[in-house]
C-alpha cells in the first residue's frame, strides 16, 4: 500500500515541546487520524488532548481518512507563548 507524507505544524507550547515547528512523517496509506495523534502524543509526550491541536496537511498518497489534497483540522491550533 503507498505511503502518505503528513506535514504536521505545531504552535505554541506543542512547538517548544516538539522542538519545531513543523514535522513530515510517513505512515501506510489507508492510515487514520488517529494514528496520526498517536505519532504526536509520542513525539511530544502530550495526552491525546493536547496532540488535537495540531494543524495537519496532507501531501500525498491516497487512503481511507487521509486523502491527498485534504486540508484537515483536529481541535484547534494553540497560538501565543
Amino acid at each position: 500500500m503507498e505511503s502518505i507524507t503528513v506535514e504536521l505544524s505545531y504552535a505554541g507550547y506543542i512547538a517548544r515541546l516538539a522542538g519545531r515547528a513543523t514535522e513530515r512523517i510517513e505512515l501506510p496509506g489507508g492510515s487514520t487520524l488517529q494514528a496520526v495523534l498517536e505519532h504526536v502524543t509520542a513525539r511530544c509526550g502530550l495526552t491525546p488532548t493536547q496532540a488535537r491541536q495540531v494543524y495537519l496537511r496532507v501531501e500525498g498518497g491516497m487512503g481511507t481518512t487521509l486523502v491527498d489534497g485534504d486540508r484537515v483540522l483536529v481541535g484547534v491550533l494553540i497560538g501565543g507563548g
